[in-house]
């Protein structure tokens, strides 16, 4: 398998961000949502693609060389409300801190660079997945390209291969700018031909390779009404073409080497992340080594560190443990770290970057397994069926389990809830 590229769309996904998460402000009152949303999408997308190679594009300006053929694009657009346009710089400041790539130019959309990108990729034998909430973007499909669409909300995802584009829209990727030339495209304020919708527009394209075609032989177009349009609004169809087709050769300046992941600045990260306040986002970052701290507890930040304390864990039998989700739901949330406490009163905590490790490697799995499936470890927690939830995300079934001390609580008191 050749190596992975993942190209974001910054724009598209810092504006779903927006849209679907409930305004957040620091202390200091600065907005906080998109940039929380973003980030959250930016980690899960690490987690679960795990790249090779990175890079996002964002819009440089408004105003693109589109507007200079068509004065109307994107005319019917609200301007960026103040509350999303100070939290860009934000998100930002989390790429560089996480040494992600940025390209900006001027005179083009976000679209046309990662064209740009996806295409010069493709040709050095990448696989790549560019990922944005913009379907114009299905046009750059290909063998090598592939578009993980952004649906509703932060979580809703669906990979579009060619097969998928043709299921939908009933076309192929290399038809999609034919197909915005004949419906336009109402959010960018493209005219296509009044009057011809989807249906119509995808079977023509059965019966047509592409628009010109079905524009040069407009006496083959057997029904009255729809050849009357065409005929009369030929040169809007041709304009909406080209206002919808994503440029593949901006002059960008690209060395594939500068686009490798790379280690984070984890004390950048870390003072952003406390900047603006996101205390869960904390939780998710983990030293890269074990250290003991003043509270007491070790870090086991890989599984050769682990497996000493598994022994003595089925030496004495017994263990306490807590996991922490990152959502309220355990059965959609990851676990991102866990507390061992042993019968002594040793403290050892899991961080997420193990359980990463163990959701992607069936020997990872193999060692935690024998942790939390060996029934004759006695196993104490609060809140055992938020465990067994979580530990089943990573084909883990918990067993040996002697005491959960929520149903305790609520057996002591039940009024309490």
């Amino acid at each position: 398998m050749g190596k992975k590229m993942i190209l974001i769309d910054g724009n598209s996904l810092v504006h779903r961000a927006f849209h679907a998460i409930p305004p957040l402000t620091t202390g200091a009152g600065q907005h906080t949502n998109a940039i929380y949303g973003f980030t959250t999408m930016f980690l899960r997308l690490l987690e679960d693609e795990n790249p090779d190679y990175l890079a996002v594009a964002f819009d440089k300006s408004r105003v693109t060389f589109r507007h200079g053929e068509y004065g109307g694009y994107k005319a019917k657009r609200a301007e960026t409300p103040a509350e999303l346009r100070s939290q860009f710089p934000l998100v930002k400041q989390v790429l560089e801190a996480y040494r992600v790539p940025i390209f900006e130019k001027e005179g083009y959309e976000a679209d046309d660079l990662l064209g740009t990108l996806a295409r010069g990729a493709e040709a050095e034998g990448f696989s790549v997945l560019i990922v944005s909430g913009d379907r114009d973007i299905l046009q750059l499909v290909s063998p090598r390209v592939k578009v993980l669409l952004t649906r509703r909300g932060i979580t809703d995802l669906e990979v579009m291969d060619a097969g998928a584009v043709e299921e939908q829209l009933g076309i192929t990727p290399e038809q999609v700018t034919d197909y915005k030339g004949l419906v336009g495209d109402q959010s960018d304020n493209i005219p296509g031909v009044p009057g011809i919708g989807a249906k119509t527009a995808a079977r023509l394209l059965k019966e047509f390779a592409h628009l010109e075609e079905i524009l040069s032989n407009l006496g083959a177009v057997t029904q009255k009404g729809v050849r009357s349009k065409l005929e009369q609004y030929c040169e809007q169809a041709r304009l909406s073409k080209r206002l919808a087709t994503i440029v593949c050769d901006v002059p960008l300046t690209v060395n594939w080497e500068e686009l490798q992941r790379k280690e984070p600045d984890w004390d950048a990260i870390a003072a952003l992340f406390r900047e603006l306040e996101f205390r869960s986002l904390l939780q998710r970052i983990a030293p890269p080594s074990p250290a003991q701290v003043a509270t007491g507890y070790t870090v086991i930040a890989s599984l050769p560190q682990l497996e000493p304390v598994l022994a003595r864990i089925r030496e004495e039998g017994e263990v306490s443990f807590s996991l922490v989700g990152s959502e309220d739901n355990p059965r959609r949330g990851e676990i991102l770290g866990c507390a061992l406490v042993l019968p002594r009163g040793d403290i050892y905590y899991l961080p997420h970057s193990l359980w990463q490790e163990v959701k992607g490697a069936p020997a990872a799995r193999k060692v935690m397994t024998s942790l939390f499936s060996e029934a004759a470890i006695k196993k104490y927690t609060h809140g055992a069926k938020a465990a067994y939830q979580l530990l089943h995300r990573y084909q883990i079934q918990l067993a040996g389990l002697a005491f959960d001390t929520f149903i305790a609580s609520y057996l002591l008191n039940p009024a309490a809830g």
